[in-house]
């Protein structure tokens, strides 16, 4: 990798040049979006547990998933391939639930909130949370 490949993506730098440990952990240290504007798939974290009766703690993946996927390469070592290049992708934050603790009602927040990346033709991944996200993102 070169200098003028690390300057095409200052957002996802390089560890020789900034330490995978600090800055914002965003997914795959793409950039933070408030906007969709130019944005091809959004990855939106779904800190939700309320599915579960037992073993809760899911709600904090989207965090860890962030967090561990700051230590991973922009070139896949093995088909040399960076998949920022074929696409636009960004750290669209996390789904807020106003009701986190009432299922139904957080199920019909989700969906409406993964309907705004389906109206501005965004595809959309989102990282959870326990299985019941699936349904509404599904439905959105």
């Amino acid at each position: 990798m070169t200098l003028k490949d690390l300057k095409r993506y200052p957002e996802m730098s390089e560890p020789q040049l900034r330490p995978r440990y600090s800055g914002v952990a965003t997914f795959f240290r793409t950039p933070l979006v408030d906007s969709l504007h130019d944005v091809d798939i959004g990855v939106i974290g779904v800190p939700f547990d309320g599915g579960v009766t037992n073993r809760t703690g899911t709600r904090h993946g989207p965090r860890a998933v962030r967090e561990q996927t700051t230590l991973i390469r922009r070139v896949n070592q093995a088909t040399g391939i960076t998949p920022f290049d074929l696409v636009r992708v960004a750290d669209c934050g996390d789904a807020f639930l106003e009701g986190p603790y009432e299922l139904i009602a957080a199920h019909k927040e989700i969906e409406d909130y993964f309907a705004k990346f389906k109206a501005a033709k965004v595809t959309t991944l989102g990282v959870g949370g326990d299985h019941s996200i699936s349904l509404p993102i599904l439905r959105a």
